[in-house]
């Protein structure tokens, strides 16, 4: 009887096209490392010998990355499919075990579909056969001992891991910035140059912020301070000073590394890739695993500032104050309007180029109100001129209608109104609850800015609270009549100051003494060149009226 070789018995059984995936096993990468081979270079070549002589069609898939399970090697996932639907009658691999280390599941999909379809498995030293017997053992034996050895290689890793975590040694790769990595104790050791920096940035957040004209430091969160590091040029961890982010920065400020201590097992991924905090007592915490960069008293200060969640000083550094700055809200969502200035270059007749600058009030978060800044501007001051103009029957109800009290807008009416106008104030908080924590989860709104809405609500919902006891101390206190003379007269002295004042931050000081707050709501969105139309709901201050008119 004539010897058969692997070609003929592969040809008679139907082989008509392979598939040869390469993988690095755990070994490749050391030798990698060490030497700097490509090994999968020298994988390919390996097989192009064992199977150009074949004579049978092939193609090669390499695998770049090293994944434990089928979902995370896209290109093994690729090669199972040509299997499954039989584009490819055998699988060519260097051995057994490229096919896969990872859970016992993924082993039994290779090995269900290897039979299923009779998958021959083509390596160096041999080609196995689904059918026959023998081969067969040994498939299962080369996948589940694959299995086996990946898991005791695993928990040597882990021991080895959680033993030098124990000693205080760094495990997680790149030094910390700050700290630099002494590679024969694996321990961390200040880098004096950098680790500047970082009490810089402890400093200025437990501390504050200098601000020019002020002998008083400014108190700051995340965001602000990120400014006032790009502001003054202090390099991030990558060299560059323009990066500074907020959630790095808190980050940072949260990272015990800096009090000396490290940590491990804090975590672990489950089985669809989510990360997840392990249990308190699986953690491994070293303290005094090397020296400190922060200080325990200014490392508790800083703690407890982030932790704090009414701790939302409002700090914008370095930015210029306009007429309508921190006035203006949105009806629709509540949210503070900002300035927004576009520039639009366009050329005229004798082709000389020239700037057109647009100005809007713009919600930044929700991009539920966009209007022309100098229309509510100019539409603001009318509205000090019509209330000024209204007759003594006219003024007292409209100015005690819009009035804020030192709490919050109080009709002055009755108990039965100030219960009615709470309920359908509280409601109104709760539909914008919703509104921000609907923005929240669609990632329109950072933590930060999630927390400070959430805090201005929480803050309208006390006073509301307090709002009748408050009414009723005012009753029993027999509140002073409106002095229409007095408010007619604060009128005309804050019209002519705002006229005669040139400078944007004075008229702001100006507008701020008047209002407390203005509602702006878009009645109709602009197209074109025709601008949004807009309703102004001003509320004033309950001081304006009450008091004598004063600017400091």
């Amino acid at each position: 009887m004539a010897f058969m070789t692997s070609t003929d018995f592969l040809k008679e059984n139907g082989v008509e096209k392979i598939i040869n995936y390469n993988r690095k096993s755990r070994q490749d990468e050391e030798l990698e490392r060490k030497t700097g081979e490509d090994t999968l270079k020298n994988m390919r070549d390996l097989m192009d010998r064992v199977l150009e002589p074949m004579g049978i069609p092939y193609i090669q898939e390499d695998e770049i990355g090293s994944g434990d399970k089928i979902e995370s090697r896209p290109v093994f996932q690729h090669v199972l499919k040509g299997l499954e639907d039989k584009s490819y009658q055998a699988i060519a691999v260097k051995e057994i075990s490229r096919m896969g280390r990872g859970s016992y599941t993924d082993m039994g999909i290779i090995y269900d579909l290897i039979v299923a379809n009779r998958v021959f498995i083509i390596t160096p030293s041999r080609v196995y056969d689904p059918k026959n017997g023998t081969d067969l053992r040994q498939i299962r034996f080369e996948l589940f001992f694959a299995r086996e050895e990946f898991e005791t290689t695993r928990e040597r890793l882990a021991g080895g891991r959680f033993t030098r975590a124990m000693e205080g040694r760094w495990m997680s790769g790149k030094a910390p910035f700050g700290y630099k990595l002494n590679k024969d104790s694996r321990k961390l050791e200040i880098d004096q140059d950098t680790a500047r920096i970082v009490r810089i940035i402890f400093d200025l957040f437990a501390f504050g912020i200098p601000v020019e004209g002020l002998s008083k430091k400014r108190d700051v969160r995340h965001r602000a301070l990120a400014s006032y590091l790009m502001e003054q040029k202090i390099p991030t961890p990558t060299g560059r000073s323009n990066r500074w982010r907020a959630e790095n920065l808190k980050y940072m400020l949260s990272n015990e590394v800096y009090l000396g201590t490290v940590s491990y097992r804090r975590t672990e991924s489950t089985s669809d890739g989510k990360v997840i905090d392990r249990p308190d007592e699986e953690h491994v915490v070293v303290y005094n695993a090397h020296d400190p960069i922060i200080d325990l008293a200014t490392w508790n200060i800083v703690q407890e500032k982030q932790s704090n969640a009414s701790y939302y000083p409002r700090v914008r550094l370095h930015a210029r104050i306009y007429e309508l700055t921190g006035l203006c809200v949105c009806q629709s969502c509540g949210n503070k309007l900002v300035r927004n200035e576009q520039h639009q270059n366009y050329r005229k007749k004798n082709d000389e180029v020239s700037v057109y600058r647009k100005e809007f009030l713009v919600c930044n978060h929700a991009q539920c109100t966009k209007v022309k800044y100098e229309l509510v501007l100019e539409q603001l001051i009318e509205t000090i001129s019509y209330l000024r103009g209204l007759n003594d029957d006219e003024i007292e109800t409209t100015l005690a209608a819009i009035t804020a009290d030192k709490t919050e807008v109080i009709p002055q009416k009755s108990i039965k109104d100030i219960e009615q106008y709470i309920e359908r104030r509280n409601a109104e908080l709760k539909s914008r609850m919703k509104f921000i924590r609907d923005k929240y989860e669609l990632g329109k709104y950072d933590d930060e800015e999630f927390e400070e809405s959430r805090n201005e609500i929480r803050e309208e919902q006390e006073k509301l609270n307090q709002m009748l006891s408050n009414y009723q101390e005012q009753v029993t206190d027999n509140k002073q009549p409106m002095d229409l003379e007095q408010v007619k007269k604060n009128f005309d002295s804050a019209l002519r100051v705002y006229k005669n004042a040139s400078d944007t931050e004075d008229k702001n000081t100006i507008l701020k003494s008047i209002f407390d707050k203005v509602y702006v709501e878009v009645t109709e969105k602009g197209r074109g060149s025709i601008p949004s139309k807009f309703i102004l709901y001003p509320v004033l201050k309950h001081d304006f009226l009450y008091d004598d008119f004063l600017v400091l």
